[in-house]
């Protein structure tokens, strides 16, 4: 299905919510979107964190085991809310 719309979108989000597990998101990301990786935002919740610190951490362990490096959040709000 990625491959039949692939060529009509610019970004191709990917939520990311609620399975923290890196080698799941890790593998379910190469296995699927390899080959539109330039084209994957990997949205994320800030309720799945317990700070921004966590979440950087993830990010990073996400960006160098998938090559994929665009991540976007799902809430401000609770993004300013989030301790350090």
């Amino acid at each position: 299905m990625i491959q039949d719309i692939e060529d009509y979108c610019s970004r191709i989000y990917v939520m990311v919510y609620e399975n923290r597990k890196t080698d799941y998101v890790t593998r379910k990301l190469k296995e699927n979107f390899e080959f539109v990786k330039d084209k994957v935002v990997i949205a994320l919740r800030t309720e799945d964190f317990a700070s921004l610190t966590d979440m950087n951490q993830y990010m990073k362990i996400i960006a160098d085991k998938t090559g994929i490096n665009k991540f976007a959040i799902h809430d401000l709000t609770r993004l300013i809310k989030l301790p350090d």
